[in-house]
């Protein structure tokens, strides 16, 4: 594409330079997730589950998944993944074992394949409540098949992960694809945004950072399914809260719902209009919100975490 003699060339064109001839089965043990991917959440495990449940249900068909896009992990990138899939896979017991052969990550299709992960333990019930076990029906011959050879992928060499946008364009394409994956939701997106002002923040040299820098930088990789309009909620509160507080909301969030409870995105941006003296009472206002799905005691326990986060973080 030109214009004025120009030629444009955007994120997903340049990824593509970075895909290989021909798509090949890879084993499920040497494919894991990335720790950036999902607003930084890199994987939610109950969501693996529902996509075993949906496995189970209506079998594993190619024409839903087509292929899965995993990138060629380079020696200097793979103790990072390593460790972040190891931490995530020993503190859920929603995910299946931990796989030292990883030698891919995931671009697209996370949670189909570590659903096919759980199903090729053969030890595992859906939602880890012993009573249904995740084995596939006998007439699902693509289970059969990944659970023997891997699942179809196409493969991107490591050079990919040196163009963060090229990148973040094929995950983002992902997000948009229902069949066999969750779409993007809210705080994966707010997770994206408080990337981005980490990303903006040492070049901006202790100043605010201009909205529009954000807007242009989630334009390039994506928008996903959410517009600009409401990109603007998670730039808004973003905008008003320290970094580390921002932190303390993400990973409690994570822990208290993990995509099991939707808030409105423009909660978040009645959220920022509360003083801006007040960043701790800003997230406490939607934690509220998620915290009705947690147990009583699980939710006493996340307060507790959420009280020594912010101790540590009025510490440092």
């Amino acid at each position: 594409m030109k214009r004025s003699g120009v030629a444009l060339e955007d994120a997903s064109d340049r990824a593509h330079k970075h895909r290989k001839i021909g798509n090949l089965r890879i084993p499920v043990d040497q494919l894991g997730f990335l720790p950036d991917n999902r607003g930084g959440m890199g994987i939610l495990p109950y969501h693996v589950h529902e996509v075993a449940w949906d496995c189970l249900a209506n079998k594993t068909k190619l024409s839903r998944y087509q292929q899965v896009d995993v990138v060629k992990l380079p020696h200097g990138k793979l103790q990072e993944v390593l460790e972040a899939n190891r931490n995530k896979c020993e503190a859920s017991t929603l995910m299946p074992p931990f796989s030292p052969a990883i030698q891919y990550a995931c671009l697209t299709k996370t949670h189909f394949v570590h659903a096919h992960k759980l199903g090729r333990d053969g030890t595992r019930t859906l939602f880890h409540e012993g009573k249904v076990r995740i084995r596939w029906q006998l007439a699902d011959e693509e289970a059969a098949v990944i659970n023997e050879q891997g699942v179809l992928c196409a493969v991107y060499d490591s050079a990919l992960l040196d163009d963060v946008d090229a990148l973040r364009s094929v995950m983002g394409d992902d997000n948009l694809n229902a069949s066999v994956q969750m779409a993007e939701d809210e705080m994966q997106a707010f997770g994206r945004v408080d990337r981005i002002f980490e990303k903006l923040a040492p070049s901006q040299q202790g100043q605010t950072i201009d909205t529009a820098e954000v807007i242009d930088s989630l334009r390039t990789s994506g928008l996903g399914s959410f517009p600009e309009d409401v990109w603007m909620h998670f730039i808004q509160l973003r905008a008003k809260l320290p970094p580390g507080v921002s932190q303390v909301f993400r990973t409690c969030q994570f822990h208290s719902s993990a995509g099991r409870v939707r808030v409105k995105p423009s909660d978040f941006g009645l959220a920022a209009k509360l003083d801006r003296r007040g960043p701790w009472s800003k997230i406490a206002v939607l934690m509220l919100q998620y915290l009705p799905f947690a147990k009583n005691a699980q939710a006493g326990r996340l307060w507790q975490r959420f009280g020594s986060f912010k101790v540590e973080i009025l510490k440092s």
